[in-house]
């Protein structure tokens, strides 16, 4: 599995959907979400399901019963998760939080190389801005963003930093095959990226 980690707006999902289309033994996995669907969203972003009791006892039953491989809850309070079904490629790309690394990682896939992406800092909170979000939800995704950025930084080299500006998806996309299938990192802006845009959102919540 290839996870695609890193701030909400950097566009983890659009990437593994133009991975998919350069290189078929890549797959992008369409999780499923108890969540609403976004104004904006693809409908193929995630498979969306209702928040009711009854489909929290389904999810609970696909656990128990091995068909649902893993799920997180946002701290939004939603659930994501996969099954077992989704895992249709030779590499498998999962935009994840920081957060659901480990939960994923502790599943035992065969390699898990950790790709971090991110955004330049104007272009971040400009795509941030146009979202819409509500105050709270808003305030909620800052401080998630913040949370990735710090944990990407202290990985070290253990993750590979991708940089995704605007009209520059192929070039991003190619750099998350390369580390996937080889290992090599050719993007020795986007850590730097990453630090200059943590340090724009500690100003935001300072």
């Amino acid at each position: 599995m290839v996870p695609l980690v890193g701030p909400t707006c950097v566009g983890k999902t659009t990437l593994a959907e133009t991975v998919a289309k350069l290189d078929p033994d890549f797959f992008a996995i369409t999780p499923f979400t108890t969540r609403p669907k976004r104004p904006e969203e693809s409908p193929n972003t995630y498979r969306f399901v209702s928040n009711s009791m009854a489909q929290q006892n389904q999810i609970n039953d696909g656990l128990a019963n091995g068909t649902i491989l893993q799920i997180v809850t946002h701290p939004t309070g939603y659930i994501y998760g996969t099954t077992i079904d989704d895992y249709a490629g030779a590499y498998n790309l999962l935009p994840l939080l920081s957060t659901e690394v480990a939960a994923y990682k502790a599943v035992g896939f065969l390699r898990c190389p950790i790709v971090m992406i991110v955004a330049p800092a104007a272009q971040w909170k400009l795509r941030f801005s146009q979202r819409g979000l509500a105050p709270d939800d808003a305030a909620k995704r800052v401080t998630e963003a913040i949370q990735s950025l710090q944990w990407g930084i202290a990985q070290g080299d253990a993750v590979c930093w991708v940089l995704n500006p605007n009209g520059q998806q192929i070039s991003a996309a190619n750099n998350i095959i390369a580390y996937a299938r080889h290992g090599r990192r050719a993007d020795q802006l986007a850590k730097s990226a990453a630090i200059d845009l943590l340090a724009e959102l500690n100003q935001i919540t300072s």
